[in-house]
């Protein structure tokens, strides 16, 4: 459909398809109502494609290293060695591609209409989709459900470059080892991902914000997190923690 006047009618009209988008997706349908689904991206979202599936399976992936250099110590040196994250990626691919394709599944099953694009608000009832260079769509809706996640901001001090300075999503993509990693942040997100890479052999630093990590949970399992870290990564001299005053 080229940009105009006309619109489709959509009874319940959801952005964003991440888990909190195609969820509610599939609880609608089961209540009845009618589903149009819009993704800008792909299916599953961040949490899914870029987040944390991939940073679950980073953290698997180095904790089974560490696992193989005890083992190493223990009489079985043919197990150590560099880890290849070339081929750990591509096996993530194939990994997230299956269950992105297994949502797909879901959602087509259950009747939803998934349409690719950005959206945006160009009335109280109205949603107007990009979903081409020149070309978009209007849906008019009954209810809607905004579930389009979210996304790290950059410090005005030391903006994103693509390179060297990386928002969470890219520090998962490396393929290669870096030497040294520094973790601005005191989330789970910045946790998993320091510990990862200590794990896989980068000098980390991780500098948080206030005197404790996990600020948003409560003291009890922030202290645990803390001391654990500190146990597992400060013994082997690949992690330190550098705290300042917010």
């Amino acid at each position: 459909m080229v940009a105009g006047d006309q619109s489709d009618p959509v009874d319940v009209l959801i952005i964003g398809a991440g888990p909190g988008g195609y969820v509610a997706a599939l609880r609608a349908t089961q209540l009845g109502r009618s589903v149009t689904l819009v993704e800008a991206a792909r299916v599953g979202g961040v949490c899914l494609n870029e987040g944390c599936i991939p940073s679950k399976q980073l953290g698997r992936f180095a904790a089974a290293k560490a696992a193989i250099e005890r083992l190493a110590t223990s009489g079985m040196p043919a197990l150590a060695g560099s880890p290849d994250l070339v081929a750990f990626h591509r096996q993530r691919a194939e990994s997230i591609n299956t269950l992105v394709k297994g949502v797909e599944q879901l959602l087509k099953a259950a009747g939803v209409v998934v349409v690719k694009g950005e959206a945006r608000f160009v009335g109280r009832t109205r949603v107007c989709v990009q979903v081409g260079e020149e070309s978009v769509r209007y849906f008019d809706f009954k209810d809607v459900v905004i579930a389009t996640g979210s996304e790290p901001i950059a410090l005005s001090e030391i903006p994103f470059s693509g390179d060297r300075v990386v928002t969470p999503s890219r520090a998962l993509e490396w393929d290669r080892l870096p030497a040294s990693v520094l973790v601005l942040g005191d989330d789970y997100v910045g946790l998993e991902i320091a510990v990862a890479y200590s794990r896989l052999g980068s000098q980390v630093t991780m500098a948080v914000p206030g005197d404790r990590l996990l600020p948003d949970f409560d003291s009890d399992l922030s202290a645990i997190a803390m001391r654990g870290a500190r146990t597992a990564l400060s013994a082997k001299r690949r992690c330190r923690f550098a705290v300042r005053s917010a």
